[in-house]
C-alpha cells in the first residue's frame, strides 16, 4: 500500500458543497492520479460527519493494477486524505479513513502518527476519532467496518454496486472499473452514496497537464 506516486491531475480548487447535477460520471472527476492509457474511479463515503460525506478520485495507470494500487496512489496523492491500515501475512486492511475538509492540518484523537504519504501502519484500532470535529475519519474493527464495493456500469447512472468478494489487494482493475468504499457502523453495511467531486488544495494544484513530480513530502510543513 505505501506507494510512491508520480503524477497528478488538477482540475480544479477548492470543494463543492454538492455533487455534479444529475448521475455522477467519470466527467465529474475533478482530481485525477497517475497516468496512462486506463482509468478508474474511487469513491469513499464516510456514512456520517459533515458535508459531503461521500468523495470522489479518479485513476490512470498502464499496465497491471489493483484496488490496493489506486487506493494507495490516491491517498498519497491527495494532501487532505489519510489513511490506517492494519498489517497481516496477506496484506494491509482498510482500518480507518480521514479526510481534512477544511485544510487546516489532521490529526487523530489517539496521537496516530501518519507518514509523509499520509498513511499509518498499526494495529487494529476502535474508538478514535478526528481532533477536528469539521473533518472526517471513521475507523472500525471490532465496532465495524469500511465495506468495499465494485460498480457494475455507471453506478450513479443505471448500473449498480456488487460487494466485493475479494480484497483492494486482489482486485484487479480494468478499464472504467469503479471501487467504492463506504463505512459501516456495527457491521452493517450500505452501497456508496452518489459522491462530490474531490479537488486538490489549494498548495496541490499543478494546473491542467500531466506533470511528472514526486508525491512523497508533500505533507511537508503542514
Amino acid at each position: 500500500m505505501r506507494i510512491s506516486v508520480m503524477c497528478v491531475c488538477a482540475m480544479a480548487a477548492g470543494l463543492p458543497l454538492s455533487g455534479a447535477a444529475g448521475a455522477f460520471t467519470f466527467d465529474d472527476i475533478g482530481f485525477w492520479v497517475g497516468s496512462g492509457d486506463y482509468a478508474a474511479a474511487l469513491v469513499i463515503d464516510w456514512n456520517a460527519g459533515p458535508d459531503p460525506v461521500s468523495l470522489a478520485w479518479g485513476y490512470r495507470w498502464s499496465g497491471d493494477a489493483t484496488g490496493a494500487d489506486m487506493l494507495g496512489a490516491v491517498v498519497a496523492a491527495d494532501p487532505n486524505l489519510y489513511a490506517r491500515f492494519a498489517s497481516f501475512s496477506f496484506g494491509d486492511i482498510v482500518v480507518g479513513l480521514g479526510y481534512d475538509l477544511d485544510g487546516d492540518g489532521f490529526s487523530l484523537s489517539d496521537g496516530t502518527m501518519f507518514d509523509a504519504d499520509g498513511i499509518a501502519i498499526t494495529a487494529p484500532s476502535d474508538g478514535a476519532v478526528a481532533s477536528d470535529p469539521d473533518d472526517h475519519y471513521a475507523e472500525g474493527w471490532d465496532t465495524g467496518f469500511w465495506s468495499y464495493w465494485l460498480g457494475e456500469g455507471e453506478p450513479f447512472g443505471g448500473g449498480t454496486w456488487i460487494s466485493s468478494q475479494v480484497g483492494a489487494g486482489d482486485r484487479v482493475l480494468i478499464d472504467g472499473s469503479w471501487d467504492g468504499l463506504r463505512f459501516a457502523p456495527g457491521f452493517v453495511s450500505d452501497t456508496p452514496r452518489e459522491p462530490t467531486p474531490a479537488v486538490p488544495a489549494p498548495g496541490a494544484i499543478v494546473g491542467f497537464s500531466m506533470l511528472a513530480i514526486s508525491c512523497r513530502g508533500r505533507r511537508s510543513g503542514r
